[in-house]
């Protein structure tokens, strides 16, 4: 059996379905059983953010609960004034959470638990959007259209 010498990395281009990557090959481009778990994949690296979503499942949330912070998107549905909702802190930095009003029966107010730009999120109007990034420490808002910050 010849050795094997590590002439370069492969570059990432994609994540196969069974969540590992390889990432090292030999001297004569063969495969080299080495993997990387996703976890390590996920976060961010040298000053840009990398979006990870801990499910790849949308949630739809109707009145007033919990927003949960695994799912990329929370489709939510109002059905009175002021429903109260709230998001837990994030377990993985660089999560990224949108939270979009979906249909219209009054409004909600987002209060994450660890939030860096206020206290809370309204959502008013049907198409209302935050979106957030989990630092480690706080939720961080990355992008808002409608939606206001109190």
């Amino acid at each position: 059996m010849k050795p094997r010498s590590f002439a370069h990395r492969q570059r990432l281009t994609a994540l196969p379905a069974d969540g590992f990557m390889e990432v090292l090959r030999d001297s004569e481009d063969n495969p080299v059983p080495e993997y990387v778990p996703v976890s390590v994949l996920q976060q961010p690296v040298a000053g840009g953010i990398t979006p990870v979503y801990a499910s790849a499942s949308n949630q739809a949330l109707s009145g007033p609960g919990a927003v949960n912070a695994v799912s990329p998107i929370t489709l939510f549905t109002s059905t009175g004034v002021d429903d109260a909702l709230t998001l837990v802190n994030g377990t993985i930095v660089g999560t990224m959470k949108t939270v979009t009003h979906v249909v219209d029966g009054g409004s909600g107010v987002l209060t994450p638990a660890s939030f860096h730009d206020g206290t809370d999120i309204t959502f008013t109007n049907v198409g209302d959007t935050w979106t957030g990034i989990w630092t480690g420490s706080t939720w961080l808002t990355v992008g808002l259209s409608g939606a206001v910050i109190g």
